[in-house]
């Protein structure tokens, strides 16, 4: 066999295992929203109204940069739609090698928050709105019959309510396999991050909790994660939200912290979680012990805290008079 064939072959073998071992790689797949045609309330601005389309791809190009070495990244642009959004993202899943190692799913929240500023001795010192980047720890059975999604379709209550259940096989919650909580105290930059515990009724918590259920029937192997992203909302007629921030230096800030989240994410995705279940007497018992380390560590702190206003807003009765 000749030089010049024996060194085809071997380039020739050098490419198929690079291109298998490209294959190999974990998947991390991100989606994000296409615009929304009709929202609930007051219309965004128009250029904040794909906020996490935007995000979604920027965030994908840059992790994609960052990791390609490692991880192979994909995004998907999901449509607002009740019906579609679910199986069009398991259409995708379909289509890939392997099922993704990580899913993070964002979509546009307009939940206004405050932050309570306190002095050493307790007292309230300022109370500011904020506009946070909300990590949902859980989908809620729940789909609206109040809001249309951009196919026409709402939800129908024969008794008028303004949610009706979206599987009533289900349970009325259904928490995610990752822990939010655990992976936003790891972060050095926990500011305008915020755990939450409703993720409302729209198309948001559709596809939250039809992938839930999925991950749960089929025994995946996906780590999941849905990520409200903030509007961004100019104040009174300037161009600049209530922070100060133009819409390029919102959009920098948060998108350098989605970054860092799913670094940390794809770090401990798939480590145990004490999640709220039926049963949320487990983090309740997880307490005590972060009480216990709080004033070691900014981390127990950070802990102690995510989980105390998560039973709070769970309304459990652990917490009562607290």
């Amino acid at each position: 066999m000749g030089t010049n064939r024996i060194m085809v072959l071997f380039i020739a073998c050098l490419l198929g295992a690079l291109a298998q071992a490209q294959s190999q790689r974990p998947i991390l797949l991100i989606t994000s929203f296409e615009d929304f045609d009709i929202v609930e309330g007051p219309l965004p601005p128009s250029a904040a109204r794909n906020m996490s389309n935007l995000l979604g791809a920027q965030l994908s190009a840059t992790l994609k940069s960052k990791l390609s070495d490692k991880i192979r990244v994909e995004h998907l642009v999901l449509p607002v739609s009740f019906a579609r959004a679910h199986l069009e993202l398991f259409n995708f899943i379909h289509t890939l090698p392997q099922q993704p190692h990580w899913i993070i799913s964002l979509g546009v929240s307009n939940r206004k928050y405050q932050r309570t500023i306190f002095d050493s001795a307790g007292r309230i010192l300022d109370i500011q709105p904020i506009e946070p980047i909300q990590l949902e720890v859980m989908a809620r059975n729940t789909g609206s019959t109040i809001s249309f999604d951009n196919d026409g379709f709402t939800f129908v209550s024969p008794k008028g309510e303004k949610s009706v259940p979206l599987d009533p096989s289900q349970p009325d919650l259904l928490p995610f396999n990752t822990n939010p909580i655990e992976i936003l105290c790891e972060m050095q930059d926990q500011r305008s991050i915020v755990i939450s515990s409703h993720p409302g009724d729209y198309v948001c918590n559709s596809l939250a909790f039809r992938v839930t259920e999925q991950i749960r029937a089929n025994k995946l192997v996906s780590a999941f994660q849905f990520i409200h992203i903030p509007n961004f909302t100019p104040t009174g007629s300037g161009l600049k939200n209530m922070r100060g921030e133009t819409q390029d230096k919102f959009f920098a800030r948060n998108l350098k912290l989605l970054e860092n989240y799913v670094k940390v994410f794809i770090k401990l995705g798939h480590k145990p979680a004490y999640l709220p279940t039926a049963d949320t007497s487990a983090i309740a018992n997880h307490l005590q012990r972060f009480e216990q380390r709080k004033a070691i560590s900014e981390k127990s702190q950070c802990l102690y805290d995510a989980y105390t206003n998560l039973l709070k807003s769970l309304k459990h009765p652990a917490l009562e008079g607290i």
